[in-house]
């Protein structure tokens, strides 16, 4: 798996371009130990192929997860699915009509990183050309991710 050996590599940045919403959610259910999650996507829908966003909820579930998602006002059934499932899973939801960063930060027992780019975390970025930059919470990456999450939390 492509994501896990980056967060497990020396390099505090790599830039992602292929089937970014799929690695993001892959990346995610291969950490362990997660303290923090924030999700920052306009749009999300759970992945058509594979079942990563009903795992995630599950797991935010059972392992009590600190989840923070912040979203636009869901208008589409598939946003209304998404968002439904994240707070039935115990996330706490926030919307942002004017919403248009996309991030996602994570905090684990031993380790701390975090996509900032342009892809929403919907199925349909799996194939569009978009990008992310993947930071590893240590050195430079990890006043980024800092500065991230104060972002985040100004924008709920």
């Amino acid at each position: 798996m492509e994501g896990l050996k980056l967060a497990m590599s020396t390099l505090v940045f790599e830039l992602w371009t292929k089937e970014i919403p799929t690695r993001i959610f892959n990346q995610i259910l291969l950490t362990s130990e997660i303290i923090k999650l924030i999700i920052v996507s306009p749009w999300i829908t759970p992945q058509r192929d594979e079942p990563l966003l009903e795992i995630l909820c599950r797991r935010i579930r059972q392992e009590e997860i600190n989840t923070i998602v912040i979203t636009r006002t869901p208008k589409y059934t598939w946003h209304k699915v998404a968002v439904s499932m994240l707070d039935e899973s115990g996330a706490r939801i926030y919307f942002n009509d004017y919403l248009h960063a996309k991030m996602t930060l994570v905090k684990a027992v031993n380790l701390d990183y975090g996509f900032f780019g342009t892809a929403n975390l919907t199925y349909n970025a799996n194939f569009t050309d978009d990008v992310v930059i993947f930071i590893k919470g240590t050195g430079e990456g990890k006043n980024i991710l800092e500065r991230l999450t104060l972002y985040a939390y100004h924008l709920k």
